[in-house]
């Protein structure tokens, strides 16, 4: 790899691959065995009415989720990051106190895109957001490649039109994904007016 690319997309690539590696030498590369039994819209839907001291009265815990992790903040000793599933976005909250502090070292490495499942308990921040306290977190998948990509064959083509057949490949490649139908009307009449 050149200097040039060291910073750009390339670097990142390399770096997650890199880190992959490591993963499977400490045999923890794409783990098959967790369930999740909800997901991020039902949680506020059927939660986000109680307030902080209810939550903590109704000591809602045994919640599992896992999702694309699309926000992260890192800090010492204790993390946010925020995780998308098929159905909407749900903030985590990892913490050296409510998991293995080796486990809490392999979070702060993870990056953004990679899939992770959560199990913990419901509670509200300071700023009122309804999240899940974790008391485990595991690395479901790696993802190589950062957000947003664009598939090698579509960079010629210009901006939406790109997202679009990326959208596509994804939609017959995953049928459940969230808005298939309207994505694929979307995408039917944006081909036929080219």
């Amino acid at each position: 790899m050149s200097e040039e690319n060291i910073g750009g997309e390339e670097g990142i690539i390399e770096e997650r691959r890199k880190k992959l590696e490591i993963l499977r030498s400490k045999k923890k590369a794409y783990i098959n065995d967790f369930h999740k039994d909800h997901y991020a819209a039902d949680i506020h839907a059927e939660f986000n009415s109680f307030s902080k001291e209810e939550l903590e009265e109704k000591n809602v815990s045994g919640i599992s989720v896992a999702g694309r992790v699309v926000l992260r903040r890192v800090m010492g000793n204790a993390s946010f990051a925020t995780i998308r599933d098929s159905s909407g976005d749900i903030q985590i909250y990892v913490s050296k106190n409510t998991v293995d502090v080796d486990l809490y070292e392999d979070f702060k490495t993870w990056d953004l895109g990679d899939i992770i499942g959560v199990k913990g308990k419901l509670f509200r921040t300071k700023t009122d957001e309804l999240t899940i306290e974790a008391d485990h977190v595991v690395l479901i998948t790696k993802s190589i490649r950062p957000i947003g990509f664009a598939l090698p064959m579509f960079k010629t083509l210009q901006g939406a039109t790109s997202e679009i057949l990326s959208c596509w490949i994804l939609c017959f490649r995953f049928p459940g994904i969230s808005g298939t139908t309207s994505i694929k009307r979307l995408i039917a009449l944006t081909i036929s007016d080219m």
